[in-house]
């Protein structure tokens, strides 16, 4: 019954979703380009860092700070296509692409969600500012800039990290340049150690991170993906999987856990 219900709540909410959408001829083939804006179904306002995606295609991309997509050519006929956001009703339709289609969809608020994200976001947040080390903070809205590429690639234009080999032939991956010299960086991704350190980064889409804490100028970094973070927040608990293995030079001043839990 809860999945039922669930399923007739998406369903409800796709009448009230829109984005606005126009579907243009390109110059290949009779090919068409879809392009739009997705903007909240309340306040009118944009939308950034939505996943638009073709599942059928298995082609993704997110909206622009400005809540505008394209997605690429498409040759005419009917597609489906998903909206994903963190807060709002996903919607799941189904379109019918040919030349100078309009489309217009409004993406629905989960109101109770979006105040429980902006309460853990806050406490991600505290997290890095009770660190012993300085600490960088990173949360949805300054990360609503990187639309496209890697969280590597965000933390190396945006936050100044300046990677680099660390020089070992035999071990190989990247390290953190640190006075000139390759320093190594533990990761963690949603509480957990990454194995495969800032190289693993290069394979998380910006798009799909909540938050990010950069500790010590790159001596380690915290991820937190969307995922993890609407199952936190809803569980209204700060992070039950501190990590056991931090660096020395990182400890924090008061408990993480939230302290109703």
């Amino acid at each position: 019954m809860k999945k039922l219900g669930q399923l007739i709540a998406i369903s409800a909410a796709a009448v009230s979703v829109a984005v606005a959408s126009t579907a243009v001829n390109a110059q290949n083939g009779g090919r068409a380009v879809i392009r739009g804006r997705v903007v909240d179904a309340t306040t009118g306002e944009a939308i950034p860092s939505v996943k638009v995606e073709l599942p059928g295609r298995r082609t993704s991309v997110y909206t622009d700070r400005a809540g505008r997509f394209e997605l690429p050519a498409l040759a005419p006929g009917s597609y489906d296509l998903n909206l994903k956001q963190l807060g709002y009703f996903e919607q799941q339709l189904r379109i019918g692409v040919t030349r100078n289609d309009s489309l217009v969809f409004r993406l629905a608020p989960q109101t109770v969600m979006l105040e429980e994200l902006r309460v853990y976001g806050s406490r991600l947040a505290a997290r890095a500012e009770r660190a012993s080390i300085a600490a960088r903070a990173y949360d949805a809205e300054r990360l609503k800039v990187a639309t496209s590429g890697s969280i590597l690639a965000f933390l190396q234009t945006d936050a100044g990290l300046s990677v680099m080999p660390c020089g070992n032939p035999e071990r190989g991956g990247s390290c953190a340049q640190v006075r000139g010299m390759p320093s190594p960086v533990q990761v963690y991704v949603d509480g957990l150690p990454s194995l495969g350190g800032l190289d693993e980064l290069r394979d998380i889409p910006a798009g799909e991170v909540f938050h990010v804490n950069l500790y010590g100028g790159g001596e380690m970094v915290e991820v937190f993906t969307r995922r993890y973070a609407a199952m936190e927040s809803h569980n209204q608990v700060m992070h039950p999987r501190t990590p056991g293995t931090m660096p020395r030079a990182v400890q924090w001043q008061s408990p993480i856990r939230d302290a109703n839990h």
